[in-house]
């Protein structure tokens, strides 16, 4: 048994994929925003599969608070993390998140990326582990990202800001599969088709036209990825329904773009203050500069008391000849 989180694990893609985890015996969390919806969800699985563990944690991703707020309850389950799987996104809402991002874009992928970083931790201690993004070939459209235009309200063309979360998307992908490179933790990206899902109206329709496919056919690719031994040392890559590669755009191999993107994705979830706390810097001066060192910028009490008594008893009775002078 291995621990599953699926986003918008409530219905379409998102669902049958927590249907199929389910079927092979796994822990099962659904994280979506509607609690009602949820229970809908968590009984059809269980009656679907006849698995009892599957759960409900509150996610709303358009709120970096409720991403925080989601991963900390989680956590106080005190249980491994295997599969992570961000399937969740909106299509054609227009406005700002709660932090004040560009709702598409802050949804399908600041929200994502917020949530995958805080549990990374806890996927290094239960690896090996599989992260899926689930995108789109819409993301193969864009050849550069407008910055200034994820911190505005949504804009007249909303199916550019989408393509663009997308993309965002596969360039996590590519960022963190060389950051987890040795480390038992695969990240890789599915488009899992035109599935008739309810993300649009079009979606929503095109099962009476006879379109697209099921959303058990769309959701086929990501469990496969997640559970099938032949994918445990793929990494990087992008998939189609059929589990075929997808060639990568030239921007998500630009090396630059992807050093920029995680460091604006950092910032802009607060992770980068607590990258900094993380970090114990040391600084060492050279003995002729006066400076007393090496000290850490990362202090402990018994530091902090130590530096205190060399000022009381060194420093402060040693004036400045200036002072005296005048």
């Amino acid at each position: 048994m291995q621990v599953c989180l699926v986003t918008g694990g409530n219905s379409g893609v998102g669902l049958m994929t927590a249907v199929g985890l389910a079927k092979l015996g796994n822990h099962v969390f659904i994280a979506c925003r509607c609690a009602t919806k949820a229970a809908k969800a968590i009984e059809y699985i269980q009656q679907r599969t006849g698995n009892q563990n599957v759960e409900f944690l509150p996610l709303d991703l358009a709120s970096l608070d409720s991403v925080r707020n989601c991963v900390t309850l989680f956590n106080s389950k005190n249980l491994p993390l295997h599969i992570l799987v961000n399937n969740a996104g909106i299509f054609n809402r227009r406005g700002t998140t709660k932090e004040g991002f560009e709702l598409i874009w802050g949804t399908n992928y600041l929200g994502h990326f917020l949530l995958t970083y805080l549990l990374l931790e806890k996927m290094q201690k239960s690896a090996p582990g599989r992260i899926i993004m689930i995108s789109s070939d819409l993301a193969l459209s864009p050849s550069s990202i407008n910055w200034d235009l994820l911190v505005k309200k949504t804009p007249l063309n909303f199916l550019n800001l989408y393509a663009i979360s997308k993309l965002c998307l596969l360039l996590l992908t590519q960022e963190l599969s060389q950051r987890l490179n040795n480390s038992q933790i695969t990240v890789n990206a599915i488009h899992p088709g035109f599935v008739q899902s309810n993300i649009t109206i079009w979606h929503h329709f095109s099962k009476y036209l006879g379109l697209g496919i099921s959303p058990e056919a769309g959701a086929y690719s990501t469990v496969i990825c997640t559970t099938s031994p032949d994918y445990q040392d793929i990494s990087g890559k992008f998939l189609d329904r059929h589990n075929q590669e997808i060639l990568l755009p030239k921007i998500a191999r630009n090396q630059a773009i992807l050093q920029q993107l995680w460091q604006r994705s950092l910032l802009w979830t607060g992770c980068n203050q607590q990258q900094n706390l993380q970090t114990k810097q040391t600084i060492n001066y050279h003995e002729n500069d006066g400076i007393w060192g090496p000290i850490s910028l990362n202090l402990d009490n018994r530091e902090l008391e130590e530096i205190t008594k060399h000022i009381l008893n060194k420093v402060l009775p040693r004036f400045p000849k200036k002072i005296l002078f005048t």
